[in-house]
């Protein structure tokens, strides 16, 4: 869920919601009054905006299982990054999944060309229902509404939510349980206690092979990378770390990271025992099986600790300018080191001085009693 903590882009998104709102709710408040509520057993085309990143998509999973179930006749087409697409394809039992990157988020050229052809496509399906699981202003605007779907819900934290024909007022609460909100305001009552995946048999395989020969009787998943600098741990650290894990258990360290974390393989070379290197080496279905084969993993606040958690997973996730509260992988085996300190709390786009020092402020000592903590079968402090 989307969270805009800087100062100026709040200011000019209150401007921006007041000034639209001024000519939209008087245009709109005869459909408002005279509309009839579409139920969602009652729905035949309901659209889901889940384009988010990797850990957004993994959370969303328990509401997406229990729409379709709820709606069983639908057809339910989701919206999802054209990577993560394949865990929403595999884990639930939606029809379609539409595979965008949206110009808001993506740099890439043609982006915005994309996105209107996407558009034009979405209006012509004439969608009963629409919700969006970001909070994003801009999908409320550019996707929910523009959609021309008859019902809209979502949460209108960022602003236009006005727009939407339900804006559900979230509590303070972890991100998981935000999503299954929405899909209660809908109708459909999630069961599920935590997201979970699975992984493909003919995919377990290939990273069966793929790690042939390796001990693997204390086999321990590193994740150092992160989307933003302020929410990495100091590579020094983690190689001390990865040092001290296989001299000291000893363990068998496996890294994982994507094509893009290319900074990662400069590890490598600095580690006193040879890791199992699968930075940019791994497809996402991949990467979840051999998080599988893991005792333990441990990660910077990122996706792949998401995923990790839904497998079921040891997980220990290192917090800085994040708010565990919120963010924390989900789970009973999740557990979090964090330094955090309340003004930097507010997430990475935050601009705190202290947002770095928070990170820098774990130690590999910390790191290392919770470990022991986890794989003693203590029982650790959350």
């Amino acid at each position: 869920m989307l969270q805009i903590s800087n100062k100026r882009q709040l200011l000019g998104v209150a401007v921006l919601h007041m000034f639209v709102g001024l000519f939209y709710l008087p245009l709109s408040l005869p459909f408002r009054l005279f509309r009839k509520k579409i139920i969602l057993g009652e729905a035949k085309r309901i659209l889901i905006i889940d384009a988010g990143f990797l850990g957004d998509t993994i959370l969303t999973l328990p509401a997406l299982n229990a729409i379709k179930q709820h709606a069983p006749h639908a057809r339910i087409t989701v919206l999802a990054h054209p990577v993560f697409g394949e865990i929403i394809k595999s884990n639930t039992s939606v029809d379609e999944i539409i595979p965008v990157e949206l110009p808001w988020l993506s740099h890439k050229k043609g982006a915005w060309k994309a996105y209107w052809s996407l558009l034009s496509k979405l209006r012509e399906e004439k969608y009963d229902i629409a919700i969006d699981f970001r909070g994003d202003l801009r999908d409320i605007l550019f996707l929910c509404w523009l959609s021309g779907a008859k019902r809209r819900i979502g949460s209108g934290i960022t602003g236009f939510g006005y727009m939407l024909t339900d804006d559900v007022k979230l509590r303070n609460s972890h991100e998981f349980l935000r999503m299954n909100a929405l899909a209660e305001a809908l109708g459909a009552k999630v069961e599920q206690q935590q997201p979970t995946i699975t992984v493909k048999t003919e995919v377990e395989n290939a990273v069966k092979a793929m790690l042939k020969g390796y001990d693997l009787t204390l086999l321990i998943a590193v994740c150092p990378g992160a989307a933003y600098h302020s929410k990495a741990w100091p590579l020094q650290r983690w190689i001390q770390l990865i040092n001290t894990l296989t001299e000291e258990m000893p363990a068998t360290v496996m890294i994982l990271g994507g094509a893009d974390d290319t900074e990662l393989l400069k590890i490598e070379p600095l580690l006193k025992h040879q890791p199992i290197m699968l930075v940019g080496k791994t497809t996402l279905d991949e990467s979840a099986a051999a998080l599988n084969k893991s005792a333990l993993v441990i990660g910077n606040d990122t996706g792949l600790m998401h995923m990790a958690a839904a497998l079921g997973k040891n997980t220990i996730t290192l917090f800085g300018p994040t708010d565990p509260h919120r963010w924390r992988a989900y789970g009973e085996k999740s557990y979090i080191i964090s330094k955090n300190m309340k003004c930097c709390a507010q997430g990475p786009l935050h601009n705190c001085k202290h947002n770095r020092a928070t990170m820098e402020a774990i130690s590999v000592e910390d790191m290392m009693e919770k470990v022991k903590e986890i794989l003693n079968l203590k029982q650790p402090k959350r």
